[in-house]
C-alpha cells in the first residue's frame, strides 16, 4: 500500500501537466520563432477575443528586432503540425519555403474541428515581411503535412474526398498531391491527378 501511494505521488505531477493534443491546440496566443538565412523572424498568433475556440486568431510577423506587422489572413485557430519535406523549411511547426523573387511560401495549418486540419497558403516578402499574396485555404490533411519540392514549386499531400473505384464500384476516401506552382509570376494550385 505504501509503495502504491509513493508511486502515485511521483506520477501525479506528470499526469496533471500533460495536456491532450486537442487541449494544446486551444491557446489564445502563441509565437513561433524561425530563421531565414541567419535572420530570425517570428510569427505571432493572437486570438482577438481571447478565446481561441472562436477561431479568430490574427497573424503578425516580426523580422529581426523589428516590430510586429499584421498579416491580413483569415481569422482561424492556427496550430502547429509536423511538416515532412525534402525541401528547406525555415520554420518548425508550420511551412516556410523558398519562392521566387525573394518571397517565402507560408503553409499554415488551421484547426477545422470536427474535421481534419485545413491548410492556409500565403506569400510574404522575406526582406520586409509584407504580405504579397493570400492564396487562402487550399484543402485539408490529417496527422502531419507532407511537402515535396518540384522544379516550379511544391507538391502538398491533401485529402481529396471519396473516389469511385472502377473495379469494385465502391467509394473510398483518398488523398492526392496538390501542386502549388509559379506560372509566369502567378501562384496557381491544382490537383496533380485528373479524376473522371
Amino acid at each position: 500500500m505504501r509503495q502504491w501511494f509513493l508511486s502515485a505521488l511521483v506520477l501525479a505531477p506528470l499526469v496533471a501537466n500533460t495536456a491532450s493534443p486537442f487541449e494544446s491546440r486551444f491557446v489564445p496566443s502563441w509565437t513561433l520563432t524561425c530563421n531565414v538565412d541567419g535572420t530570425p523572424f517570428r510569427l505571432h498568433f493572437q486570438s482577438k477575443s481571447g478565446d481561441p475556440s472562436n477561431d479568430d486568431q490574427l497573424v503578425s510577423l516580426s523580422l529581426g528586432d523589428g516590430p510586429y506587422k499584421s498579416i491580413a489572413l483569415k481569422g482561424a485557430t492556427y496550430i502547429r503540425s509536423t511538416v515532412a519535406t525534402d525541401a528547406v523549411n525555415y520554420c518548425k511547426g508550420v511551412g516556410a519555403f523558398d519562392w521566387a523573387w525573394g518571397l517565402l511560401l507560408l503553409l499554415l495549418p488551421m484547426d477545422n474541428r470536427p474535421n481534419d486540419m485545413s491548410l492556409s497558403v500565403a506569400l510574404i516578402d522575406r526582406h520586409t515581411g509584407e504580405l504579397r499574396a493570400n492564396i487562402g485555404e487550399i484543402g485539408s490533411f490529417s496527422n502531419y503535412l507532407k511537402v515535396l519540392k518540384t522544379t516550379s514549386g511544391y507538391r502538398v499531400l491533401l485529402d481529396r474526398g471519396d473516389y469511385l473505384d472502377p473495379n469494385s464500384e465502391g467509394e473510398f476516401p483518398g488523398v492526392d498531391w496538390m501542386l502549388i506552382t509559379n506560372r509566369s509570376g502567378h501562384v496557381e494550385h491544382a490537383w496533380e491527378t485528373k479524376r473522371p
